[in-house]
């Protein structure tokens, strides 16, 4: 039975990319998750980024899904109705598994 460890050093299992690094955007610590399964040749999933950051997408869906106007939006942050925090977008720390 493999552990999290066999995993990340499997060949077989980094040729079908079961665990793929991010990079946590609340702590900037770079991690490994699981990849997506099951791998469809019509329809392949992937992983794009890791968790969203407390609040990092609440411009987009203000803006983009409820249409609110970038003032309102403003207004809203202003107010303390709504709450961000800004994402890392770069690693903060070394890898410990990359």
């Amino acid at each position: 039975m493999f552990n999290t460890r066999d995993q990340y050093h499997d060949e077989h299992y980094a040729a079908r990319e079961m665990t793929v690094p991010v990079l946590d955007r609340q702590s900037g610590v770079p991690i490994r998750v699981y990849g997506v399964v099951p791998k469809m040749s019509l329809t392949p999933g992937r992983i794009w980024r890791g968790a969203p950051s407390i609040g990092e997408d609440t411009t987009d869906i203000l803006g983009n899904m409820l249409g609110l106007s970038r003032p309102a939006i403003e207004q809203l942050y202003a107010d303390r109705v709504v709450h961000r925090t800004e994402p890392f977008t770069a690693p903060q720390v070394e890898a410990a598994n990359p």
